[in-house]
């Protein structure tokens, strides 16, 4: 006997935009009198929607820069 099966293979990380972050701006160019407080990565994933998962990392970025408490991302 044999047993089979289709997996869709499914990673779905949607990242809601947090209170507070919505506040951090995402720049081409920030002000040289600014102060790096760090290096933030943003990730998700939304099967089949390209532009979703875009959003939803940027919104990962957002919220990681506001824990840092920055006004502007890079």
């Amino acid at each position: 006997m044999a047993a089979a099966g289709c997996a869709t293979g499914g990673y779905d990380q949607r990242v809601a935009l947090r209170t507070g972050a919505a506040h951090v701006r995402l720049q081409a160019s920030v002000d040289p009198a600014c102060s790096q407080l760090g290096d933030v990565i943003g990730t998700a994933s939304v099967e089949g929607d390209r532009e979703a998962a875009v959003r939803e990392a940027r919104n990962d970025v957002r919220n990681k820069a506001h824990d840092m408490r920055a006004t502007d991302v890079l």
